[in-house]
This record gives C-alpha cells, structure tokens and sequence, in this order.
C-alpha cells in the first residue's frame, strides 16, 4: 500500500490492527471518521496512545460527527469536545498547540448516517467552524482541520511512493501526456474527450520503457526519447482509468510514474448553488459551468430572495455531490452576506410549530424588547440593547416578507401575542422566522435573529378535477446536462 500511495485508514479497525498498522507503515496513516475515546468510550473512537501514534506518524484523526459517536446531546459543542481533547492529548504529549492542530481532520461519516442534533449534513459545516472560533479556535487553525491537514497528508503519502518507485531507478519520467492532455497533477483529474487516446512521455536514462493501462501492458516503443502507447481503435468502456508510465535503466531497476484520467464526451459541469444568508433552501440560484469558463454577472445574483442586497458571497461549502443524471460532479455552494443591523430583541415560537392550512402562526415578544402601538411594531432594541425606532416592521417566514400581522399584549403575561393569520403563512417546511423592520433615524435595515426553532406549513390539498380526458397527468421532464463528469479528490500542486 505505501508503494501504491494508497493511504491506510484504521476507523473500522481494532486496537491490535492500529498498532501494527502504525508498526509496519513508512507512510502517514489515518483514522478517517473517529473521535477520542477519552471523551466517548465507544469502539469506532481512538484511546490516547493511538491518537499520539497516529500523530507521531505524520497521520490525521479526522474528527466524527455520527451522533452514536460522540457524548449527549449529540451536538457541534460534543463534537468540538472531542476536538478539544485530542489537542489536549497531543499537548501532553510534548506537542505544541501549533503542531497538535496540524493531526486533526473533518470525517463527518454522513455517508453512514447523521443522528446528531443540529449538523445532519454538508450544509451545517458553519456551526462547527462558529463552535471552534467560540472556542478561540484562529482561522489559520481552522483552515488545517477543514482541509490544509487533509492536503498536507494526501501529500506525504504519494511523496513516500514517488520515493519507493522512482529512487531505485536512474531513469527519468517526464511531461506524461494523453492525447495532448497532461495528466501531471495540481489539477482535476485529466478528461479526455476520446476513449482511445495516444499516451506520450518523455523518458531518458532508460533502456526500456513500457505503458500500463488498467493493469494490462499496452503496445509502446520508445523512440528519440519519447515513450508511446497508441490506442487507436481499441477504445476503454468505462470513465476512469489508471496509466503508468514504466521505464528501466541499465541496472535493471524501474522508475513509475502513475496517473488517473477520466473520459468524457461533454464539458465537465461544476454546480453553483447560490443561498440565501442562512444557507436556507431553496437556493436563490443554481447554475451549471463547464470547467475553465468564468461565471457572468448576470449568473451571480444580486438580491437574496427576500430583497436584501448582497455584499459579497462566503464559500459555505465544496465536495462532490450526485445530480439527476447520477453522475458526479463538483459542487459548491456560496452564502450571500448583506448589510443589515442584528436586533438583541428576541422573537419565539409558540408551541404549535407543525402548522395545517388553517392554523394562525403565534409568535411571542417580550415586553422589555418590543413596543407596540395599533397592533404594530414600532420600536425594537439594537444590537447594544439601546431602543431604536423603526418603520415598515414584517414578520419574515423563511423568505416571505408578511405585514399582515397584530400584535396584542398577554394580559399578566409581560409579552406581546403576535398573529399572523393563516392565509398569510407560507406553505414550506423548517422555515426560520424573524422581524424585519427599517430603523426610522438611519435607514437602515434591523433584523431580529431567527426563531429558536423552524415552522412547518402543510401545503392545502387540492381539489380533484373534473371532466377532461380523464387520468391524463402532465409529467415532469428529466433535466439532462449532457454528461456530468466525475471529479476526484484535488491534490494540492
């Protein structure tokens, strides 16, 4: 495996397979979605000697968010825990924070379920970054569990096969190409747009040379220098494929220069997903570009769906993900930021959040953080606490803008009842709610901070048709992008 550059993970292993793991590998290994048993004692997590072997090895914990796998509540804070004590293991290890921050990954293990209270996918990587800077976590630190780490190790690991296949030859490997099309790294992996290209690469210091696709020796000559493998008319079947570039020198020892490449037959599509500032769905935009052209102005949306001006856009999250033609593609999803004032007023939630097509939506304010005059809104606190006049007040639901609402006091309550009757309430599930006002003096947008909790609207049933043609449906087309090609991980160039 070190001679392949694979890596070796030990999540699924058990402690005699860590330590010889950790006794037998030349190259760093890794723990992919585990946590620190000293903080959970549960199997899939690691004791303190393997988080320090793991370190002491050039390897990486990346950090599990599977609720089953870390402490109750099962929250970003349990994770965060975890985090905190396999620095702390590593500092009293001799580690210094610096370098125990640099042995530490995300491994979220979505793929094998969620069951955590409030991060059950991609979209909730914000709070695990926002929990670490509560904790005074610095953004240089942040950055190397969120990827630097990762990048770092993927590194180590083809560094120490370079040095296993290509010191013990003489001979040399250089430009490997496929059609043209080099297939060096410090990019996405190379698509070719033919199944049965011609592979080239420069070789010297050598007295043979040889090409393997997929395993299988290819018919190659090596002429003036140039290694050559033409596969015309025998095209490959699948997407991916794996060529080695092989050469031998006098003493009969090789040098290999391995590379993946995928073919295509359209543009690779990247997806855009725009959000709004809450990285709440719908999208306010999703747009597709092939790979190497620059999205347009008129792509990049300037408003969020509820009306704000956008000021600029936060990467909130980039992976592979599966479209409608199930292929893979790489995706990537920006948060807008805008301009507004955060009140320290406070709206709640009544206690019915599952709504029908005929429940009101209650929302409930404390008196010392409202002022009400004819059932309206017409001062709120600022971020400071100090009160602030404010004009055009709307209760915000999800990206819905109501001013149909009333706002009555709660006798003996010390609060204020604010309705919005049913007809305005959006149809939509896990909506956020919060005020939305204009401050009367600056202009300026205030906001509260969104409800504790999401509402949930039923859409209305409808009624069923009648007369027609009777059982015809009109069906929803598939969306077809041409072929969505897949992208690997990146190594960093």
């Amino acid at each position: 495996m070190n001679q392949l550059g694979m890596v070796f993970d030990v999540s699924h292993s058990d402690d005699d397979t860590v330590r010889d793991a950790l006794k037998e590998s030349t190259a760093p290994i890794i723990a992919s979605h585990s946590g620190s048993r000293e903080v959970l004692n549960h199997e899939r997590n690691l004791w303190k000697a393997e988080i320090v072997g793991i370190a002491k090895a050039g390897g990486v914990i990346f950090q599990n968010f599977y609720g089953d796998f870390i402490a109750e509540p099962r929250s970003v804070s349990e994770i965060v825990d975890q985090v905190d004590d396999i620095v702390k293991i590593l500092e009293d290890a001799g580690y210094t924070r610096a370098n125990a921050l640099e042995h530490i990954g995300i491994g979220t293990d979505y793929d094998g379920g969620t069951n955590n209270a409030d991060a059950n996918d991609a979209r909730y990587f914000y709070r695990f970054a926002k929990e670490l800077l509560a904790r005074e976590y610095t953004a240089d630190e942040i950055a190397k569990i969120r990827c630097e780490n990762a990048y770092r190790l993927l590194d180590a690991v083809q560094d120490k096969a370079d040095m296993v296949y290509r010191t013990g030859g003489t001979a040399t490997i250089t430009g490997p190409k496929a059609d043209g099309v080099d297939l060096g790294w410090g990019k996405d992996y190379a698509q070719l747009k033919v199944a049965d290209p011609k592979f080239t690469a420069t070789v010297s210091g050598a007295e043979s040379a040889r090409v393997i696709v997929d395993g299988i020796v290819v018919d190659s000559t090596l002429e003036g220098g140039t290694l050559t493998a033409d596969l015309a008319g025998k095209p490959l079947q699948e997407t991916f494929h794996v060529v080695t570039f092989e050469a031998t020198d006098s003493s009969g020892k090789v040098t290999r220069d391995t590379k993946i490449f995928a073919i295509v037959d359209a543009p690779v599509f990247h997806k855009v997903e725009f959000m709004n500032r809450d990285d709440q769905y719908p999208a306010i935009s999703t747009v597709y570009v092939a790979s190497g052209d620059v999205l347009s102005t008129d792509q990049i949306p300037t408003k969020t769906t509820d009306g704000l001006e956008v000021t600029g856009w936060n990467m909130c999250w980039t992976g592979l993900s599966f479209d409608v033609t199930t292929s893979l593609m790489r995706s990537y999803r920006l948060v807008a930021s805008v301009d507004i004032a955060i009140s320290s007023s406070t709206v709640s939630l009544s206690e019915k959040t599952e709504l029908s097509a005929t429940d009101d939506l209650v929302l409930r304010m404390a008196a010392t953080d409202v002022k009400v005059d004819d059932g309206k809104i017409v001062a709120l606190k600022d971020e400071s606490g100090e009160w602030v006049d404010v004009e055009n007040a709307v209760v915000l639901i999800g990206s819905t803008e109501v001013s149909d609402y009333k706002a009555e006091w709660i006798d003996g309550g010390g609060a204020y009842r604010i309705t919005i009757p049913a007809a305005s309430v959006p149809e939509g599930a896990n909506q956020k709610v919060r005020l939305r006002a204009t401050n009367s003096k600056t202009g300026k947008t205030i906001e509260t901070k969104p409800t504790e909790g999401t509402i949930t609207k039923e859409k209305a049933e409808e009624p069923e048709s009648s007369g027609g043609s009777g059982g015809c449906s009109a069906g929803l087309g598939s969306l077809a992008l041409a072929t969505l090609a897949a992208f690997a991980l990146r190594r960093r160039a």
